[in-house]
């Protein structure tokens, strides 16, 4: 591995940039994601949690993805695991996915920044919570901070308050404003306007109704969040 690559993995592992960038020593010029790099999403085969639901997924870059928002009731060893649903709605789990702590989405394990996370959590059995890092990579896929949101966002307002900017949804990855239940007064924010997905970590992706980029941003960890899996290598 090149110096420059080290660093450019060493800084990405610590999110110290939104953006892994390097230089070509030949030209002078400047080699990484670019808002307008093509998104090439593949579907593959759903995965199914303890529970019977069905997820589907799509592979972006080097990641397999699943498309919707964990709604699972259990561990994968059949154990319970607690979450709550927007709103206190059941019938949002189908379309927002269920709502979960950071213990219970971690199950209890430590944080953790590597690559993978090596954390399987609430997920099914072969995927894993992602780490900050992960969520990072996914962010670089689709050409960096700046424009990702809107490539991750579903179109329309029927799952987001207007003006929905930006989305374009050409992941396939279909992000829906779920918002969280927040401490300390465990009111339910942002539903329609936000949606916060876990890492292993302290910050959480966020993406904003008013936004086309992406933000990684810190949430309690006894707020209640949305679950996204990434499959194991």
């Amino acid at each position: 591995m090149t110096m420059t690559r080290f660093m450019c993995a060493f800084a990405a592992a610590l999110l110290l940039t939104p953006a892994c960038h390097e230089r070509n020593e030949a030209t002078g010029g400047i080699v990484g994601p670019t808002p307008h790099q093509p998104v090439n999403p593949v579907e593959r085969e759903p995965v199914r949690d303890f529970d019977g639901n069905s997820y589907r997924t799509v592979q972006i870059g080097g990641q397999v993805w699943m498309a919707e928002s964990l709604r699972s009731r259990h561990y994968a060893d059949g154990a319970p695991l607690e979450s709550v649903v927007r709103d206190g709605d059941e019938a949002n789990a189908v379309v927002y996915g269920r709502l979960y702590r950071a213990a219970e989405a971690r199950r209890n394990a430590p944080q953790t920044a590597s690559v993978p996370s090596g954390v399987q959590g609430a997920c099914p059995s072969g995927w894993h919570l992602p780490s900050e890092p992960e969520w990072q990579v996914l962010v670089d896929a689709l050409g960096g901070s700046s424009v990702a949101g809107g490539k991750l966002k579903e179109t329309g307002t029927e799952h987001w308050d207007p003006p929905n900017s930006g989305a374009t949804n050409e992941s396939l990855f279909t992000a829906r404003a779920a918002g969280l239940l927040g401490m300390p007064f465990l009111q339910f924010e942002g539903g329609g306007r936000r949606v916060y997905f876990r890492s292993t970590g302290d910050m959480s992706l966020m993406l904003d109704t008013a936004w086309i980029s992406s933000r990684m941003g810190g949430i309690h960890p006894e707020d209640s969040a949305s679950v996204r899996c990434l499959r194991d290598r």
